[in-house]
């Protein structure tokens, strides 16, 4: 007799022949190794007979072929729902599930009928099935996850996702790469354009933004956004031969306001970049509706950079700072030093070192705040015994002088502020009338701690004409009007000739409607005296509940200035979401997928955009009110230096590197050496002993330093060139703030003997030997 092929049986039964009743011929047979029953050849009723009669059946062989037997319960619990032999993690099935008609005696005269016994047709209620609706399901399920999340499209090739899927829903087949690169990507694709449609019909009022990047193959990608105002990524033009020249910018601009309608625009956004000036002109040449603005944070980031290169002591202790930087990550040893003492007071809490990227200026301000974090753990770590003739003496005297430290603070309380409006106006809860807010914010925090730097007064001077400067290219009368028309601010401090200027918009907007001037002026005066309407106190308290374009356009929907109001307080701040679309190209498009095709890195980009934006619907998008925003304001650098001195907690991994979209230029050891002295200013509490006159500062001061030109005013029609203006950096660097209470620095402890006086005093003397050699 042939052996079966079943393990099963073969493991659990000894074939041979056996004598059968009175019949003197052996016969075939098969027994039991348990229970010593025989059988017959059958291979089917050999295995039916280990699976649910025989008793004495061992654990060890139920769990080598657990399958088998939990096949055997659940055909059990169909063909007996009132059984209780169903073993763990099988449902029985309900009553409804069982056969309904009678089932047959013998076996003879179910096959001779050709009908199923009640056992298979039970199997065949069991198999698991899989219908071609229920497939298509599943399988737009997957894709939409895979396409959300940025998943490779290869991913489930692999054997062992195969497998896993395999256990989890053996009917259901992975789909293979090529649908998903094609069928199920397009069809995604098709309904998330049709949703950004819908949601642009819907829309009111539009705004436009577009800016430039370089993907991964060094192709030049422009992006162009519609704000509904939620953001949508309209198109991404990928530039071949054609030059990025402002008529090509302008002409592709139109096209997409055409496409739409170029009657629901109403704001255009960029950089300052001069391509983008001559888009301006171009747009608002063949739609004298749209204004043209630059992005505040692009602005502010200019403005950041003016004010460093201006004030040269700033200038030099940030050079100061980023040479420490680069010196503690420079070297493996040193760092890992530096790594150890920080997880020793932080734990796992601590702030890596920072260094700012190449055109993302403002990032001082987190290069900054990253030393003054890890104050006490630079200095243990500069004296420590294993780094005496690795640390470069420079620095270690730089890290243990306590004036470099007072300075540093000092700069940071400078500069923070400039930062903070920049993260707030990236942010999706900024509108356009925080624009002009955030910017008499900066004014005010850059006047008052500038007192605290012993400047020249041409460095002075300068310093408020770039701040005058700046201010006519980033503030236009539409940001004015918008911040008039918003109930938390209702224009406070505007003067005469800027409220001049914002009724001068608003006018022009409310006729470009079709409204009537007179009657939009009208409200517009009601509106800002509290009468008729407004004077009722508890439309006032709404407003502190209610988004300022939903005040408008729901309490204040009668007036006849709301559809004005409404379409300011919904136009976008800045083109923050350009960079955000950048992030997710980048993401997507990334070295291990450079081969994709730019079409299907489109479809991918938006289709990851659509989806991220469909789950982010239920966030808080309400702009912050006047007191929060007074205390961000005032909170900022206290909550952004929550381990200041050692303590609080904070976020990112230790010696964890964060630079943005590179680090700097590094400086040549000359002139490190040159940043070493400390002695050329000093802060205004020290000028009662040896400061310097404001004299010996300016005769010090490099004679190449002049003011910069005064550029042209914002203006309804553009008519301005900005040559110094760079373009944005693809990446950005927006820090979370962390609230801690901030504290003065601790004191030094012992490292294996080393003392920080010993350490300064042989660096001491090893400077006095080099200068006896010069």
């Amino acid at each position: 007799m042939p052996p079966p092929k079943d393990s099963l049986v073969l493991e659990c039964f000894t074939f041979g022949n056996y004598p059968v009743g009175n019949d003197p011929v052996p016969k075939p047979r098969a027994e039991c190794k348990f229970c010593r029953k025989k059988y017959a050849p059958n291979t089917t009723r050999q295995k039916q007979h280990i699976l649910n009669e025989c008793k004495l059946v061992p654990q060890s062989v139920k769990m080598r072929h657990s399958e088998a037997f939990s096949l055997a319960a659940v055909e059990e619990a169909v063909d007996n729902p009132g059984s209780n032999n169903v073993g763990p993690g099988v449902c029985a099935r309900p009553a409804s599930a069982t056969p309904s008609a009678s089932s047959t005696t013998g076996s003879e005269s179910s096959r001779a009928s050709g009908e199923p016994t009640r056992r298979s047709a039970s199997m065949v209620r069991f198999v698991d099935q899989l219908g071609v609706t229920e497939k298509k399901t599943l399988d737009e399920a997957l894709a939409r996850a895979m396409y959300a999340s940025g998943t490779p499209l290869s991913t489930f090739e692999n054997p062992y996702w195969k497998a896993f899927f395999a256990a989890l829903r053996p009917s259901y087949k992975l789909p293979s790469r090529t649908p998903l690169a094609k069928t199920l990507l397009d069809r995604e694709f098709e309904k998330c354009v049709s949703s950004n449609k819908a949601k642009i019909e819907n829309a009111q009022f539009l705004g436009i933004m577009t800016d430039s990047f370089t993907n991964i193959r060094q192709e030049s990608v422009i992006d162009i956004v519609v704000t509904t105002p939620s953001p949508v990524l309209y198109k991404q033009i990928f530039r071949r031969t054609e030059r990025e020249t402002g008529e090509f910018v302008g002409d592709e601009i139109l096209k997409v306001m055409n496409e739409i309608g170029p009657d629901k625009f109403w704001i255009f956004v960029t950089d300052n970049a001069s391509n983008m000036q001559v888009a301006w002109e171009k747009v608002t040449e063949e739609f004298g509706h749209v204004t043209a603005i630059g992005c505040a944070a692009h602005c502010w980031n200019l403005l950041f950079k003016d004010l460093v290169e201006a004030m040269s002591v700033v200038d030099k202790y940030i050079k100061h700072s980023r040479n420490i930087v680069r010196k503690i990550k420079k070297s493996s040893n040193t760092l890992a030093v530096f790594s150890e003492k920080q997880t020793e007071k932080h734990g796992n809490k601590g702030i890596s070192l920072k260094l700012p990227g190449k055109t993302r200026w403002a990032g001082a301000a987190i290069l900054l705040n990253s030393l003054l974090q890890n104050k006490s753990v630079l200095q243990e770590t500069v004296i420590s015994e294993q780094l005496v003739d690795v640390i470069d003496a420079k620095v270690r005297r730089t890290v243990l002088d306590s004036k470099f430290w007072d300075r540093i603070k000092c700069i940071y309380d400078l500069l923070s502020p400039l930062h903070a409006a920049i993260s707030l106006i990236e942010s999706n809860r900024a509108l356009l009338s925080d624009v002009y807010y955030l910017h008499k914010k900066i004014n005010e925090c850059v006047n008052s701690n500038i007192a605290k730097l012993r400047l020249s007064s041409s460095e002075k001077k300068e310093v408020k004409d770039i701040l005058a400067d700046r201010k006519g290219y980033t503030i236009a009368p539409i940001h004015m009007a918008a911040y008039l028309l918003d109930p938390r601010f209702k224009g406070e401090g505007l003067e005469d000739k800027e409220i001049a200027d914002a009724v001068e918009c608003i006018s022009k907007l409310a006729r470009h409607m079709g409204l009537d001037e007179g009657k939009v002026i009208a409200s517009l005066a009601k509106y800002r005296t509290g009468v008729g309407f407004f004077a009722t106190q508890s439309v006032w308290d709404s407003a502190l509940q209610l988004h300022p374009a939903v005040w408008w356009s729901g309490v204040c929907a009668t007036e006849p200035l709301a559809a004005v109001a409404t379409c300011l307080l919904t136009m976008p701040p800045s083109a923050a979401e350009v960079e955000r679309r950048w992030s997710d190209h980048g993401f997507i498009h990334n070295k291990s997928r450079n081969r994709l095709l730019n079409t299907r890195v489109t479809k991918l980009t938006t289709v990851r955009a659509t989806l991220v934006a469909e789950k982010s619907k239920g966030k808080n998008v309400d702009p912050l009110p006047v007191a929060e925003l007074e205390e961000y304001f005032k909170q900022y650098g206290s909550q952004y230096l929550g381990q200041a001195g050692g303590h609080g907690g904070g976020g990112g991994d230790v010696g964890e590197t964060e630079t943005g979209d590179g680090e700097a230029e590094e400086e040549s050891d000359e002139e490190s050496e040159d940043e070493d002295e400390h002695t050329d200013w000093e802060l205004e509490s020290d000028s009662g002993s040896g400061s310097n006159s404001e004299q010996e500062l300016e005769e010090r001061e490099p004679e190449r330093r002049t003011v910069a030109p005064q550029r042209q005013p914002h203006s309804p029609v553009v008519n301005r060139t900005s040559n110094q203006d760079q373009p944005r950096s693809t990446q950005s660097q927006t820090p979370t703030p962390t609230a801690a209470s901030t504290s003065g620095s601790q004191p030094l402890r012992r490292t294996r003997g080393a003392t920080a006086a010993a350490v300064v005093a042989t660096d001491s003397g090893s400077r006095q030997k080099r200068r006896k050699k010069k």
